[in-house]
């Protein structure tokens, strides 16, 4: 996993104490994992979720003398299962030895103290957010490698990890299960998208849209939502107004990296989004193994998920439902 060769071609295969040292060392920039605040979080003991939606039809009548009976009361069950992650990394910590970055190697013969081991784990609790965000949480669709490539320990990828937010409301969608606004294709011109947003606002059942508090979408949708925003409501703008909401509501227009490339803008009531996790101060916590001496393995797994819990209370805007 370590790869100081461009260490090496700069400063060569060679140490001296002082002449690069920690502060020296600076972070890249990851992205922020956000996607998943829209979700409550809880902690659980379960790797299936279960979840019982009811459902009452009408009951009020006019009153006549002889009883008669009107309604009917259904159990709508929506079960639902975590998926199992894991972060496995292997270095070995002498490949740092006498090169100019030798002060992360270890100074013993224990390898797993190595100051090299410590850093990396910081490292892969910032890269294992990013790589949920980016490919996880909104487009996963969780796949494990298959039975030889296991035998062989070939890795499975991020977008494997998990069943994201898109593969979920699709296959409620499928089932028929969800409120599919007609809203057509989401147009290019900025001022169009607005009002393309505020008729798919107004296109909700009255009922549902009062639990709504935002639209969820990419960050390139927002965007354009708040620059036909400025251009359609100039005098709103110059007043100091809002350019993230369906104006003269609060609700928010919300985007997230994690939905980039598609055009699937949903919603659905804040209680509604719900997501658990099992064992969840393993993340973050490494087991650290010892392969052949010199090469350390670090491990650490948890469970995961976020979903809904009435697929009728989400709202779309029709697109990218399918592949």
């Amino acid at each position: 996993m370590l790869t100081p060769e461009k260490m090496i071609a700069e400063y060569g295969a060679w140490y001296k104490d002082g002449n690069i040292n920690s502060k020296d060392l600076h972070d890249q920039i990851f992205t922020k994992s956000d996607t998943e605040e829209l979700f409550t979080f809880r902690k659980t003991n379960d790797t299936r979720i279960d979840k019982v939606n009811t459902i009452i039809t009408s009951v009020l009548q006019p009153f006549y003398a002889t009883f008669s009976h009107l309604g009917s009361f259904d159990f709508d069950p929506n079960p639902w299962f975590l998926d199992r992650v894991k972060i496995n990394v292997a270095l070995k910590p002498d490949d740092l030895a006498e090169t100019a970055i030798d002060f992360l190697a270890q100074k013993g013969v224990e390898r797993k103290g190595a100051p090299i081991v410590a850093l990396i784990a910081k490292y892969l609790v910032m890269k294992a957010k990013e790589d949920n965000e980016v490919h996880g949480v909104f487009k996963g669709v969780r796949a494990l490698p298959s039975a030889a490539n296991q035998l062989l320990g070939i890795p499975g990828s991020p977008a494997d990890s998990v069943t994201g937010i898109r593969a979920k409301i699709r296959a409620y969608s499928a089932a028929s299960k969800t409120v599919d606004i007609a809203a057509g294709a989401v147009p290019t011109d900025p001022v169009e998208f607005v009002t393309y947003m505020e008729n798919y606002y107004y296109a909700i059942e009255e009922d549902l849209r009062d639990t709504i508090k935002d639209f969820v979408m990419s960050r390139t949708l927002r965007t354009r939502y708040k620059r036909g925003f400025r251009l359609k409501y100039k005098d709103n703008y110059d007043a100091g107004g809002a350019t993230d909401e369906i104006i003269d509501t609060e609700v928010k227009i919300k985007g997230y990296k994690s939905h980039n490339a598609s055009d699937m803008i949903w919603t659905t009531m804040p209680e509604n989004r719900i997501g658990y996790r099992k064992n969840p101060t393993n993340f973050g916590v490494f087991d650290l193994g010892v392969k052949d001496i010199y090469q350390i393995q670090m491990a650490t797994d948890w469970y995961t998920g976020v979903d809904f819990i009435n697929p009728s209370w989400i709202i779309t805007n029709g697109q990218d439902l399918t592949d």
